[in-house]
């Protein structure tokens, strides 16, 4: 015989735990004690109308010149992403902007094979390209802030500061077959390569850091190799980044009552899962669990699965759990999933 469900009554919406004479009705997510990050304040300048803009650089005794069509919408979107990535190596794997980054490469590559470089004058011709970008921002002091560009977002944006170009010239390489990685100091970020020996020993003077040819991506001029001479001496202990694939989320829920029977109380919980991490977030596990506030006389749990999300997209999924009525309880979320810390979430204290 299937249980009676009683009609709900007319509970008063209330936040926390209630008296014995009212339930808490729609019960609500604590705050995350590490906080949402978000843009740091600075002014973000939106465009009305698509632009193109002409980027002319200098390499190996000639000057060359590259146009690329910016869509107003597309510069709008990345100038208002929250930043919400652990480091600014993430954004070297990122697949926000990727397809566009690619068809940059691909037209670098198409200008440079138009000349006949090589496969190394190739990457020589664009690290010059990245140097010599109009609005980049290197200086003698700390030239990077706490606003780390998306690859795409610094050539909309025509060059931005050390950290920026390092990104954007760490991804390129990458998409060009080498395994660029990130070097931080407390001034300067540049980019590091890993030379076979004989590329090495074709240059007398090398500036290398933990085995990674240096190279700057910030100021034009500076070959493989070869790095401002106010950066020198911030090589002493340098931070080497290597960029990788790391997936997260972050989980918002709320629940809210939805029927009663004698013996428990019903929540409906409703959660809201981001990818924020560097690619896709696969084979997620979500645990929505009921539980008393002290004691674990009762549990109960719900799961749910969600395969893949792609970086920055959203995905809705809700489940019931069951409460014994008259009870203090909390409500948490637990979510999980391979290259992931597993993570979680809890509610406020209610009543049932």
């Amino acid at each position: 015989m299937d249980e009676e469900i009683i009609p709900l009554p007319s509970y008063t919406e209330t936040s926390g735990v209630s008296s014995s004479s009212q339930v808490t009705w729609l019960v609500s997510q604590l705050p995350d004690e590490k906080g949402v990050p978000l843009n740091p304040e600075r002014p973000i300048t939106h465009k009305t109308s698509n632009t193109a803009e002409a980027y002319r650089w200098f390499y190996n005794g000639a000057y060359y010149s590259w146009t690329i069509y910016i869509p107003a919408d597309k510069y709008n979107y990345f100038a208002t992403l929250p930043r919400d990535k652990p480091h600014p190596v993430d954004y070297v794997m990122s697949d926000r902007g990727r397809g566009e980054l690619q068809g940059v490469v691909s037209e670098l590559i198409s200008l440079s094979t138009n000349q006949g470089f090589n496969e190394i004058q190739r990457r020589d011709f664009i690290i010059a390209f990245v140097q010599s970008l109009p609005h980049n921002r290197g200086g003698s002091v700390h030239d990077y802030d706490g606003y780390p560009k998306y690859p795409i977002q610094t050539i909309y944006d025509g060059g931005g500061d050390s950290q920026d170009t390092s990104i954007l010239l760490a991804s390129i390489l990458r998409l060009l077959g080498h395994p660029a990685v990130l070097i931080e100091t407390p001034d300067h970020y540049m980019v590091g390569l890993i030379e076979p020996e004989a590329d090495r020993e074709k240059r007398k003077q090398i500036i290398q850091s933990e085995g990674y040819t240096i190279i700057e991506s910030n100021h034009p001029g500076f070959s493989i190799g070869n790095l401002p001479v106010q950066y020198h001496r911030a090589l002493k202990n340098p931070v080497i980044h290597i960029p990788s694939r790391n997936p997260d989320v972050n989980l918002q829920f709320q629940a809210r009552l939805i029927y009663t029977d004698q013996a428990y109380a019903y929540y409906q919980v409703y959660s809201t899962i981001t990818s924020t991490g560097t690619g896709p977030a696969s084979d997620l596990r979500v645990i929505m669990t009921g539980q008393p506030v002290e004691g674990l006389s009762w549990r109960y749990d719900e799961v749910r699965t969600v395969s893949t999300i792609p970086e920055g997209e959203v995905r809705l999924i809700e489940g019931t759990v069951r409460i014994p009525r008259n009870a203090e309880a909390e409500i948490i979320c637990t979510i999980s999933g391979p290259g992931m810390a597993e993570k979680k979430y809890r509610s406020q204290v209610f009543y049932t």
